[in-house]
Order: structure tokens, then C-alpha cells, then sequence
């Protein structure tokens, strides 16, 4: 496949459609160059990353799992938003309670609460169970809104 045709398709599967159009250019060229040149598609990373093409999001789990859901969240609603999420109501508790109990952790959007208070609190569990609740809730809540990305 050569540039054109590789250009076509990626403009016709809309995959920048949430990229700010001042990046438009740069970003279908960066991708083209990985596609063509190096045969793969990397996914940007580390902590200099600033998200151009409004898709390829990243969070830190430590951060989630310590009341970091709502950071999260307003780092990709813009792109919820412009996907067709209208959010109407949004809040977040955090309490990270005492040394011998859990906290109390709840992200609620739209009505649809995650209770991340809820599980077990073995690291590796507490992490996976947090990143779990944390992806149906935003499954749920664009379903929901019958946005179909």
C-alpha cells in the first residue's frame, strides 16, 4: 500500500476526527512515516507525551487507585464530549480514611456510580479492580449516551 492509499484510509476511518485541526497534518504525518517507514505503530509515552490526536490517552494506575479518577476523566472529556457524551453531572469522593480502614471512593458521571471503595485491598487486586471499575464506568456511561466510538 502506498502513502496515498494508506492517507485515504486513515482520513476515511476518521481516526483523527478529535485531533485539534492545527495538528491535523503533523499527527496524519507522524502516523504515515510510523506505518510506512518502520512498519508499526507506536503508541506515544512517558512523562513529556502531550496528547495531539485525542485518542491515545494514558494514565498512571498509582494515581488512579489514590483519587485520581476525576483527573483522569477531565483529561479525555473533551474528547468524550466532542464524541457525543454530554455530561451533566459529575463528582467524585475521596476520603482515603484511616491506616486500619478502607476509603470511601466513588466516581459518579451522569448518575452511574463506580464504588472503587469496594475492592480488596491487595495491591495487585486493588490495582486491576480500580482500572477495571474505572474502564466499565466510562463503558457504561458512553453506552448509555449511545456514543458509538
Amino acid at each position: 500500500m502506498n502513502r496515498k492509499e494508506l492517507k485515504d484510509q486513515i482520513e476515511q476511518l476518521e481516526f483523527l476526527k478529535y485531533a485539534d485541526p492545527q495538528h491535523h497534518e503533523l499527527l496524519l504525518n507522524g502516523l504515515l512515516d510510523n506505518i510506512i517507514n518502520k512498519k508499526a505503530f507506536f503508541f506515544p509515552h512517558g512523562t513529556n507525551h502531550c496528547n495531539l490526536d485525542g485518542r491515545l490517552f494514558g494514565f498512571d494506575v498509582e494515581s488512579l487507585v489514590e483519587g485520581g479518577a476525576l483527573d483522569n476523566f477531565n483529561e479525555i472529556r473533551k474528547t468524550l464530549e466532542k464524541a457525543g457524551l454530554s455530561v451533566k453531572y459529575l463528582e467524585q469522593i475521596f476520603d482515603a480514611g484511616q491506616k486500619n480502614r478502607k476509603p470511601n471512593y466513588k466516581l459518579t458521571i451522569n448518575g452511574t456510580t463506580a464504588n472503587f471503595s469496594a475492592v480488596p485491598m491487595i495491591p495487585v487486586i486493588l490495582q486491576g479492580g480500580i482500572v477495571r471499575r474505572y474502564a466499565k464506568l466510562l463503558n457504561t456511561v458512553l453506552r448509555q449516551a449511545s456514543v458509538k466510538e
